[in-house]
């Protein structure tokens, strides 16, 4: 027992004794023990009880007040950069439109007019013309066209490489074969500008 205790227990006794009003040796006989009176016995135990509470709120650990910890805040994740598509359209020149007439002279032709060729013969037939017009022939309009005859298995158009002036020449170069069969045989080839056409041409050649 602690001093506190001890001291609360000295406390209760004394007041007992002191109520009873008698000495030790009143306990000898029975008959002469006083009743205590309840008032005062109550109130003894209430101080003895507070004293006990005091002392037993002392030896207590403090009571802990919770701490929370607030969740880390996130950051929302980056939103993907959208770079647009762009799409172009390629759009075909229009035709150079053509001012003044439209004539040709021929200079040359490889091979000439009534050659003899084999069957199957490789050859490049070609055609050097001079613009005898008075307009200029544009190099996104004009070219020579297959019109009729015998083909040859060779391209059926040919494009200028560049705008002839009036006054200029340009030679027009076609791969062709010789038929397999032997015979006599025509080509007709035109240069024209979109629809309108001018300068007729011909190939006319034997095959053996």
């Amino acid at each position: 027992m602690n001093l506190k205790s001890q001291r609360a227990l000295h406390i209760f006794l004394a007041s007992v004794f002191l109520l009873i009003g008698c000495d030790v040796s009143t306990f000898t006989s029975p008959q002469q023990i006083p009743t205590p009176i309840p008032g005062a016995i109550n109130l003894i135990a209430g101080q003895t009880a507070a004293a006990a509470a005091t002392e037993t709120a002392a030896l207590l650990p403090p009571t802990l007040t919770p701490t929370l910890t607030p969740f880390p805040t996130q950051t929302p994740p980056d939103t993907p950069t959208i770079t647009p598509t762009f799409i172009f359209y390629l759009v075909s020149p229009t035709p150079t439109a053509i001012s003044g007439t439209l004539a040709c002279t021929l200079i040359s032709q490889i091979p000439q007019d009534g050659a003899n060729f084999h069957t199957n013969k490789d050859f490049t037939l070609s055609w050097q013309l001079s613009n005898s017009g008075t307009g200029a022939w544009p190099q996104d309009s004009v070219s020579l066209k297959y019109v009729d005859g015998e083909q040859f298995s060779g391209a059926t158009v040919v494009n200028l490489s560049k705008t002839v002036a009036p006054g200029d020449d340009f030679t027009f170069s076609v791969d062709m074969t010789t038929p397999s069969k032997t015979g006599k045989y025509t080509a007709g080839w035109t240069l024209a500008d979109g629809s309108q056409t001018f300068c007729p041409l011909y190939l006319r050649i034997t095959v053996k």
